[in-house]
């Protein structure tokens, strides 16, 4: 009777180490590819959100993260990119579970533990509420020679254009001048936070400087900086209107004493003082039209103060009328 009893097949050891460098090869490809598609997805979102954003390279962007994910899973670069997509266009809550996802994979990843704190950050305020300015300075203890400079850069690029996007979208950049001192001090503070993160990302750059070439950062940091003298600038109008309102109170006032003292008066030799006062008076009111005409060939708008300006302009008017009766009175004495 013939036995037809299967045997198990064995393989000598040269076939299983072939079969082994193959799947290492594979798992190699695989890699290789989800770092191509990480990197792909990184400069679609670069050109995506120079103006005007551009929405199909944000899905080109997300196809190829998730491609990325898909072709190695244990590549915790593109958990971080499709982390940080979702932070650009303002979901911090979808953003978490690819963040945490991929610092379970990596822990240690500034980029990961960066955009970690940004998405909770964003969960926990509000969509109204202004989203507060954080100093979040890396610990650099550690020597050049221990530091993974791959990932400060994706860390330090990713933070430089969120915090972009919040200074481009932040309340203060619509603002427009006011005499009110309660704005100016609002403008102020905005000005010196994001003067200090602006800090923050020139300190980072420093020590990227040391191993790469940091020139398209410093390109971003050239639009943030051109961000901050705008805000500059709006603080500085701001000074100027507040200035400018209160010099003409005051001279409203002075106009007011200077009147009644007219009125009061019954001293014929009085009269050429009184004429000095308003002479003194008029062309100050034409500095101040001045200034005023100055601001708004700049295309600036001088609402705010022209109220106050024309309320200063009619008592001058009225002043004129009464120093003429004032001298038909005293005459006639």
């Amino acid at each position: 009777m013939l036995n037809t009893e299967r045997k198990p097949q064995v393989f000598d050891f040269a076939t299983l180490t072939q079969a082994k460098q193959g799947l290492q090869k594979s798992d190699q490809l695989r890699h290789r590819q989800s770092v191509e598609l990480y990197t792909q997805g990184r400069q679609l979102i670069r050109e995506a959100f120079l103006p005007p954003v551009n929405k199909a390279k944000l899905k080109q962007a997300t196809d190829c993260f998730a491609k990325g994910i898909q072709a190695n899973y244990k590549n915790p670069a593109n958990y971080f990119g499709m982390g940080f997509l979702f932070l650009l266009i303002t979901q911090p809550l979808q953003a978490l579970p690819y963040l945490k996802a991929g610092l379970e994979l990596e822990p240690g990843s500034e980029l990961g533990k960066e955009l970690l704190q940004q998405a909770q950050r964003g969960v926990a305020q509000p969509k109204t509420a202004p989203q507060a300015l954080v100093p979040n300075i890396p610990q650099f203890d550690k020597p050049a020679s221990e530091m993974d400079f791959d990932d400060l850069y994706d860390s330090t690029e990713a933070a430089i254009m969120l915090f972009l996007k919040q200074m481009m979208t932040d309340e203060v950049l619509g603002l427009t001048p006011s005499p009110n001192p309660k704005q100016l001090e609002v403008v102020q503070t905005k000005l010196n936070r994001f003067q200090e993160k602006t800090q923050e990302f020139n300190h980072r750059l420093q020590i990227l400087d040391q191993e790469m070439e940091v020139s398209d950062l410093r390109q971003q940091l050239g639009t943030i900086d051109k961000a901050l003298q705008r805000i500059l600038s709006l603080s500085q109008l701001f000074e100027q209107f507040i200035e400018i309102h209160l010099d003409i109170q005051k001279h409203t006032d002075l106009t007011d004493e200077i009147m009644a003292e007219s009125q009061a008066t019954e001293d014929p030799q009085d009269i050429e003082v009184l004429e000095e006062n308003l002479q003194v008076l008029l062309d100050h009111c034409d500095s101040v039209a001045d200034r005023l005409d100055e601001l708004e060939s700049k295309k600036i708008n001088i609402h705010p103060l022209q109220t106050p300006y024309q309320h200063y302009a009619e008592q001058l008017e009225r002043f004129q009328d009464v120093l003429e009766e004032t001298i038909d009175r005293l005459k006639s004495v």
